[in-house]
């Protein structure tokens, strides 16, 4: 499987973007991963805050993925686009977090770049873990 991986550098961030077939089986495994190594519970709990257009093409597929392995997810959708890098957009996203009752232990994921911006706000706001 071959894959293409673009660092994208910012003033404060830096992240790669990989390009490839096959992405989604390699997340699963590196988030069943990790989340297993941190989590003393039974069932083990996602957020997974992406925008419509990536929800539209990968979110059923990493749901159905993580559910195989006994990941609960909640899924976080936002609009698509630099209106969603504000804090309203941000406040919604962790209101839906405190709804769904996630905790410490669990975890926040961010499917697509886009939404690496408010996922950065959110490590310094929330009490839950955010991994990117």
């Amino acid at each position: 499987m071959q894959t293409k991986i673009i660092t994208v550098k910012l003033n404060k961030y830096c992240y790669d973007i990989v390009i490839g077939s096959g992405l989604i089986a390699q997340a699963v495994s590196k988030i069943k991963h990790y989340l297993h190594q941190k989590s003393s519970h039974q069932k083990i709990r996602l957020a997974i805050v992406t925008d419509k257009n990536v929800a539209a093409f990968h979110l059923n597929t990493l749901q159905t993925k993580l559910a195989e392995n006994e990941i609960y997810t909640v899924p976080i959708i936002v609009e698509a686009g630099e209106q969603s890098k504000s804090f309203p957009i941000l406040q919604n996203v962790i209101d839906k977090i405190l709804v769904a009752r996630l905790e410490r232990s669990d975890s926040v994921i961010a499917l697509g770049v886009v939404l690496l911006v408010i996922l950065q706000d959110l490590r310094q706001v929330l009490y839950v873990e955010v991994c990117i």
